[in-house]
């Protein structure tokens, strides 16, 4: 018995083994150079799938939740439209829809790659079991939208919340110590307040305003409904049953996938190809990618010193300075390169290690021209290192802005009173013990501090005044740590263009004497990894973050917090910090 019971064992890790391998090797052949590309039939139909979380650039870290699948790369979405539209082949696309972690900034740029697809002349119709209000956004851009029946339209509008964690510190008897410029810089009020300020509540709803007046806007003219009467259908929803939604014009009808299929190309016999397998045709297959070359360097996570990494706790992307400084410089050095675009999707972080990368880019400027493409979020240090760049594209709904500074410092000496821990220090130096963390600073030391993050927060007020050619005033008036939109930063000037990554490549041409209609080659940094090379580098931290991603699903902040203690402890527990004021999860 016992040794049957062993033998049933061994077949059961050898059958875990092979199918782990084989997983792998289903992810190398889209990635691998050497894979043959599939053969597309006349007439198919591109099944553009949108599920899981849009990753901004490819790390090669395989998703731990579902072994066998990587994260959908918005490059890759974009691109794969722009191949079919000119792909005589292909005879249309089905985009299929479901639970699409996506922000919105990303799907603004997902809808202007559909646009640019429907100019060919070409269908494109959207499917859905149920649509998320993200997924009926993206959508909403396509010739036809489609729902299957008995499905959910969660039409219901948006919402953010703050969770604060300060009553529970002050339970615990930790107090954490601030110092910020200015009044919008929030970020550490979830660790300091038990509810909203003013301050807090007020940039909120101002940038909640923007996105929802934003969709409402391409709704209602994308379907071409009074706005009014869609602010109150929106009101009383989410929908599901079918007449409702039709009656407003809102979805064109009840169908399954395989019909929806047959509608793209009615009455003409057609073929299927995934979107994974259309991947592995390469672009310059069918006269794109080629030409002269442009960088599109990603900066993608919170900005810490040393080199990229994945958040110890959130498995989150950081961006190295030192890493993304050798992007630029390769980027520089490299004569086919005629442009940098830079594609920043990052909250902020470390100051210094902003300044460094700040350097890099204004040492390649003298070279080339730097485009500044900005994802869902560019704000605080994410700003910074966009500053000077020759121009800044945004989308509507990009947050960024924040402006600002500010300094954390914990006190636990309440909490090693309470359970008995005590702690002696031995200095040479009569601020050498700045950071402790068993007291808290005196007014002197508080003085020197505001001081030190009054200088930063005035250098970063310069630098965006040189960066965006205004005064010194002009930019104080939108500072202050406040975020804002990017409609609202091309109203005041932080932002140049709106649009996404195919807006960002147009103004790098035009800045590099390009001619718009010529194609240009993509030369993507980081260099993206296969699954192979993914599980060879995977660690003890995206274990670690394994246990946290429902918590970070539930409680947003968590993600930006749980990586704050590594980047404070990089510096000694004296950064300064260039950081968003939160991490925003628009529902």
């Amino acid at each position: 018995m016992a040794k049957s019971r062993k033998g049933y064992w061994k077949i059961l890790i050898l059958t875990g083994l092979a199918a782990l391998l084989t997983s792998c090797l289903k992810l190398i052949i889209p990635i691998g150079t050497e894979a043959k590309p599939p053969k597309v039939k006349p007439n198919s139909i591109l099944i553009l799938e949108g599920y899981g979380t849009l990753a901004e650039a490819n790390r090669g870290r395989p998703s731990l939740l579902a072994l066998g699948r990587q994260d959908e790369m918005l490059l890759d979405m974009v691109y794969s439209l722009r191949k079919a539209a000119v792909d005589e082949r292909i005879r249309g696309v089905v985009l299929k829809l479901g639970d699409f972690q996506v922000g919105l900034a990303q799907a603004q740029d997902l809808r202007e790659a559909i646009h640019a697809f429907r100019r060919s002349g070409k269908q494109i119709h959207a499917f859905a079991k149920d649509y998320s209000i993200s997924d009926y956004y993206i959508a909403s851009a396509c010739n036809k939208i489609y729902l299957m029946p008995y499905g959910v339209v969660m039409l219901n509008g948006f919402s953010v919340s703050r969770t604060y964690f300060y009553p529970i510190l002050e339970k615990m008897g930790i107090k954490i110590e601030t110092i910020r410029f200015e009044k919008y810089k929030t970020a550490p009020e979830i660790l300091t307040s038990d509810s909203m300020t003013m301050a807090e509540r007020e940039q909120l709803s101002a940038f909640l305003d923007s996105l929802y007046g934003e969709f409402l806007e391409t709704i209602s003219r994308e379907r071409e409904i009074e706005k009014d009467r869609l602010r109150d259908f929106v009101d009383k929803g989410p929908y599901n049953f079918a007449s409702p939604l039709r009656e407003m014009r809102l979805i064109d009808d009840l169908k399954n996938l395989d019909e929806v299929v047959a509608s793209v190309a009615p009455g003409i016999p057609t073929q299927i190809i995934s979107h994974h397998e259309y991947m592995r045709i390469p672009a310059e297959k069918v006269g794109l990618n080629l030409g002269p070359a442009v960088a599109l360097i990603y900066a993608n996570g919170t900005i810490v010193n040393g080199e990229d990494s994945a958040g110890t706790l959130s498995g989150q992307n950081n961006i190295g300075c030192e890493t993304l400084a050798e992007h630029l410089r390769a980027a520089k050095a490299d004569p086919r390169i005629k442009a940098v675009i830079l594609r920043i999707d990052s909250p902020g972080g470390d100051g210094l290690a902003s300044e460094a990368i700040l350097r890099e880019i204004a040492l390649v400027k003298k070279a080339k021209p730097v485009v500044v493409s900005m994802g869902n979020v560019a704000g605080s240090g994410g700003y910074y290192i966009a500053c000077l760049a020759d121009a800044i594209v945004a989308e509507p709904a990009t947050l960024t802005g924040s402006i600002g500074v500010f300094l954390l410092k914990p006190d636990f000496s309440q909490l090693f009173q309470k359970v008995g821990i005590k702690r002696e220090t031995l200095k040479r130096g009569e601020h050498a013990d700045l950071a402790a963390i068993d007291r808290p600073m005196s007014i002197e030391e508080k003085e020197l501090i505001t001081k030190l993050i009054g200088d930063f927060y005035r250098r970063f007020i310069a630098v965006v005044a040189e960066g965006r050619k205004k005064t010194i005033a002009e930019v104080e008036q939108i500072a202050g740590g406040r975020i804002w939109s990017g409609k609202d930063a091309r109203s005041n000037g932080l932002v140049d263009e709106l649009g996404g990554i195919l807006k960002a490549l147009e103004v790098a041409k035009v800045k590099a004497g390009i001619p718009v209609a010529r194609e240009v080659r993509l030369i993507l940094f980081p260099k993206r990894r296969n699954m192979i090379e993914s599980l060879l580098n995977l660690g003890g931290k995206e274990t670690i973050a394994l246990s946290l991603l429902p918590l970070f699903r539930y409680f947003p902040e968590l993600q930006a917090l749980s990586d704050l203690p590594e980047t404070i402890l990089s510096r000694q527990g004296s950064s300064i910090l260039a950081l968003m004021p939160f991490w925003l999860d628009i529902r």
